[in-house]
């Protein structure tokens, strides 16, 4: 538990840093156990709105990408301070609380409810599912899930649906041998043609083009 804690801090700095590196912000690295600073300085306090607002959607992002059975949340608090009458510039310090949250409780309910929805795409993704069927298992209307949705991770949960059963198609073409309509089937599509175009859309390629490359990747590997 200890090296997955680090690897997951380290995966949220990984994603600050590339959210950051073109501003005038620094990290200044571990200020603790799981505790870390971003620094940025002469900023007025409607720039450091737009900061949390971007460092929590980093995280939120990153969230997303990984097929985790957890969620990692922040806590973000500080201030523009005096750092030292010797440096005379106003730094913001950022410090981020990093945990690992086993049940997908958010700090708040729209963050609850958008958590909830990706646990359940990932563990029903093979399903015939839509948009009204995951609001159905949280117990919310369709219709405020998709604003909670849309407000935590800015894109719709039939968005977050496709991109994910893709991704999972992508690691079956890869990875076995299953036919082309079984891999459609056990990502949630019932229409072969449909599941080709959506994934040629998504990848610029059809699933037996994908699947030929990775073929061919693996040979000059061996």
């Amino acid at each position: 538990m200890v090296r997955e804690r680090e690897d997951v801090i380290g995966a949220v700095a990984e994603a600050i840093r590339q959210t950051f590196q073109q501003e005038n912000a620094n990290m200044t690295g571990r200020t603790g156990e799981n505790e870390f600073c971003i620094v940025i300085k002469n900023s007025s306090r409607e720039k450091l709105k737009k900061v949390k607002a971007r460092f929590l959607m980093a995280v939120n992002q990153m969230n997303l990408k990984w097929d985790k059975e957890y969620f990692v949340e922040t806590s973000s608090g500080g201030m523009v301070q005096k750092m030292s009458e010797s440096i005379s510039v106003e730094e913001c310090i950022r410090r981020a609380q990093v945990k690992i949250n086993q049940d997908t409780r958010g700090k708040d309910n729209m963050q609850k409810y958008s958590n909830e929805a990706v646990q359940f795409i990932r563990h029903n993704y093979y399903r015939d599912l839509n948009v009204q069927d995951i609001a159905d298992s949280i117990g919310i209307t369709r219709a405020y899930l998709s604003t909670c949705f849309k407000s935590a991770y800015q894109l719709s949960v039939q968005e977050y649906m496709t991109e994910y059963r893709l991704g999972k198609a992508k690691e079956m073409l890869a990875d076995s041998d299953l036919k082309i309509k079984e891999i459609a089937f056990y990502t949630g599509y019932r229409d072969e043609l449909y599941f080709s175009k959506a994934f040629k859309k998504k990848y610029g390629m059809s699933p037996r083009s994908f699947r030929q490359q990775m073929e061919k990747v693996s040979k000059t590997q061996q």
